[in-house]
């Protein structure tokens, strides 16, 4: 897969585009930011249990998320 996400120079409005499209396809998916917006984090349902993924960057957290939920081992 392609580096996409703040590791590619993804500025804030285009990662936070990004977020709204994912959210629209993955809705189970709940994405927030942490403590003064110093971190963002996601929470979703998975078999066995609920994963939660945190990463400093939005891109680089839904960088995660897409190749979980999009493309599985």
């Amino acid at each position: 897969m392609a580096a996409r996400g703040s590791a590619a120079g993804e500025g804030t409005v285009a990662a936070l585009m990004r977020r709204e499209r994912f959210e629209y396809t993955h809705p189970r998916v709940q994405i927030a930011s942490g403590d003064l917006h110093a971190y963002w984090q996601a929470v979703f349902a998975e078999d066995g249990g609920t994963s939660v993924v945190t990463r400093f960057e939005l891109g680089d957290l839904l960088d995660e998320l897409e190749g979980r939920l999009d493309h599985p081992d």
